[in-house]
């Protein structure tokens, strides 16, 4: 039975197995110097920052999504969406209703005035669009 492949009853497990040395090829060799290289905390800590921040490749970042109502569609691929938002006054503890008004691109001009829309967050296109259309979510029963 010495000439078989050991079993898992007779497998070396690393607490009884002998520490070897790596076997060094001129590839390794010239990763172990830069591997030897001392490593200060605040390149290890940048470094760690980066990979956390960079997303990895074919991942995208998750960007930002909001609903709210087309206010005018009169501009040429670009409508004006309202966003709504209720925060609580600091003092009073009051609930304030605000609004926010984005500029988004609409390429196919699908968002008529009235419609509720999500929008995402995407590169800058003009000097005040940064959002894009994704879908219209409720067409709106208005007649215009």
């Amino acid at each position: 039975m010495a000439d078989t492949e050991p079993t898992p009853e007779t497998e070396p497990t690393p607490e009884t197995e002998p520490a070897s040395e790596p076997e060094v090829t001129p590839e390794t060799e010239a990763t172990s110097e830069t591997e030897a290289m001392p490593e200060t905390e605040a390149t290890t800590g940048i470094e760690a920052a980066i990979e956390a921040a960079a997303p990895e490749a074919g991942e995208q970042k998750k960007r930002k999504s909001v609903v709210g109502e087309v206010v005018s569609d009169k501009m040429d691929k670009t409508i004006s969406v309202c966003v709504m938002r209720i925060e609580k006054h600091r003092t009073y503890h009051k609930f304030i209703k605000r609004k926010t008004i984005y500029k988004a691109h609409d390429e196919e001009g699908q968002a008529a005035l009235g419609d509720t829309v999500q929008i995402e967050e995407t590169r800058p296109l003009s000097k005040s669009k940064r959002w894009r259309l994704i879908e219209v979510v409720k067409k709106s029963t208005r007649v215009v």
